[in-house]
Formats: structure tokens, sequence, C-alpha cells
């Protein structure tokens, strides 16, 4: 009898050894990108920072640019382009191209000195639940690249809604600017929208 139990227990533990592996190769292939994830408690203390400025234009700066040179003049007496282009956030609405069934802001960067060699955009849109206490990642990228140009706006950017559950959203946006070989940065955060009929 003892001998039978200690038969039958192992041919348990060899099933279960077997069907474990499996149901863990079957949830390693589902697509993170299909889901909605909370945000870690660094990214939300980054998310709060950026809606303190929510709404307002920021120029693109650099830490290693030698931001004096600006007001130097070169020997004929010209002055030295002072690289200035400034990245705006815009605001999530439902999108008309996406048959109002989409979420998306569209951030654009002008510049009003010197024209960059390459200028990105990179947007992570955000589902804003708990008046503000928690931020669902909804939709991250692509980056957006334009080369030898003054202008240019991020069209490409949305979220297709799941359904017409009133929501807020926010949408924050990473620019870089290349001048000369110095890379610039901006970040900016859109506005907390009013409810929107767009659901996940």
């Amino acid at each position: 009898m003892y001998k039978t139990l200690t038969a039958s227990a192992s041919v348990v533990v060899l099933a279960l050894a077997v069907l474990l592996p499996a149901t863990a190769a079957q949830a390693d292939t589902s697509d993170p990108g299909n889901s909605s994830e909370e945000v870690s408690v660094a990214k939300q203390a980054e998310l709060d920072a950026l809606r303190a400025i929510a709404g307002t234009p920021v120029e693109y700066s650099s830490e290693s640019a030698e931001r004096t040179s600006q007001s130097m003049t070169t020997s004929a007496g010209a002055q030295l382009d002072p690289f200035v282009c400034t990245l705006y956030p815009s605001e999530v609405h439902l999108r008309k191209s996406g048959g109002y069934g989409t979420a998306g802001a569209k951030p654009y960067t002008t510049c009003t000195a010197g024209t960059p060699s390459r200028i990105t955009h990179r947007s992570t849109l955000f589902m804003v639940e708990w008046a503000g206490l928690s931020y669902v990642n909804l939709k991250e990228g692509p980056t957006q690249t334009g080369a030898n140009t003054r202008s240019m706006t991020l069209t490409s950017f949305a979220w297709a809604c799941k359904n017409s559950n009133n929501s807020k959203f926010m949408q924050t946006t990473d620019g870089t600017s290349i001048q000369q070989g110095t890379t610039y940065y901006s970040s900016v955060s859109t506005p907390v929208t009013d409810n929107l009929a767009c659901g996940k």
C-alpha cells in the first residue's frame, strides 16, 4: 500500500513538472504591448513633476552647451547662432483622423534661431485615474525624426479607444535637437484632460 501511494505521488509530481513549464511558456508568449500597466513609483514622481509645468512650452537646453557663447560675435561682427528651439506639448484630444475613436496630442518643435541637423520627438500617453494618484501607461513611441528643419509636429501618435467610457489623459513628450554636434533636450507634458469618451 505504501509503495502504491509513493508511486502515485511520483506520478503527480512528474505531471506538475511537465505542466508548469508549459504554462509558463504560454504566459511568456503574451504581447506586453497589448496590456495597460500602472507606472513605477519613480516614474510617477517624474510625471508629478511634469504636471507642475503641464501645458508649458520648454526650451531645449544642454548642460554641456556653452550657453555664454550665445552673446559672442564673430570677427566680422555677426552674432553667433544661439540655437533657440522650443518644444510645445499641445493637448490630448479625440483625433479627427481616427474618426474620433482615437486619443492623442500633437506636440511640436519650432526654432527661432539655428537649423538643427536633427529633431526627435518621443511621446507616451497615460490614462490618469484616482484623481491623479495613478497613471496607466497606454502607449509609448515610436520616435519621430526630422532632418535639417526648423519645425516639426508629431501627427501620427494616437491610441485607439476600447470603449466610450469617460477617461482623463496626459501625454508627455521627450525631444532632442542636434545643433553643430551638440544635443539639446526638452521634456513637456500636456495638461490632464477633462473627461473624454475614450476608455480602456
